[in-house]
């Protein structure tokens, strides 16, 4: 089938594809709600549910089962912040070393620190995006508070679209605003 856009329910947190060819057509809908895996007892956040009728067949027919987005492998690491719109980030500004998130994809986990303050808080994948649920900050007062304050905000509560290229990871925090983080290991 071709590639199409998904279309979001206005009414629940439900995501439909439709296509359709010369032979017939498919509809996937990915409802976020809880689904166990009948097979492995495995729980997964999504319940999908698959429509696909050839031109041939007089009904449609349903397949029904458990999902759950893929995201991108390389994203799994350690990221430091390399530069905000071109500015080069400086190591002395910062009380403790330059801002850094780490990615746990298999804990949907992120942990970090903005310089001054150690960050954690939960994550969620969805294609080419990343939602940052509520961040949990420590309290530690800093020179650079402000900065701190402005990156958090970019982050807390919010889906960011990203890509990786070799070695780098770019956040697109707003439409005039991108984080880029290099690689550490």
């Amino acid at each position: 089938t071709p590639a199409v856009k998904g279309v979001k329910a206005m009414d629940a947190n439900v995501t439909r594809y439709y296509a359709s060819t010369e032979k017939g057509t498919l509809t996937v809908q990915i409802q976020k709600l809880e689904c166990i895996n009948d097979m492995s007892g495995e729980k997964l956040g999504y319940t999908v549910t698959i429509n696909t009728k050839n031109n041939t067949d007089k009904d449609y027919r349903t397949y029904k089962g458990c999902g759950q987005y893929l995201a991108d492998y390389r994203l799994h690491d350690i990221w430091v912040l390399d530069s905000i719109n071109n500015k080069k980030m400086v190591a002395g500004y910062f009380l403790k070393g330059i801002p850094q998130l780490e990615f746990n994809l298999s804990e949907k986990k992120i942990f970090g620190n903005t310089g001054c303050n150690n960050i954690n808080g939960v994550i969620e994948v969805l294609g080419k995006k990343i939602y940052f649920a509520r961040l949990v900050s420590t309290r530690m007062a800093c020179k650079n508070m402000d900065f701190e304050s402005a990156y958090l905000q970019k982050l807390d509560s919010k889906t960011i679209y990203y890509y990786i290229r070799p070695g780098k990871l770019y956040l697109q925090v707003s439409s005039d605003s991108v984080f880029v983080y290099r690689k550490v290991d």
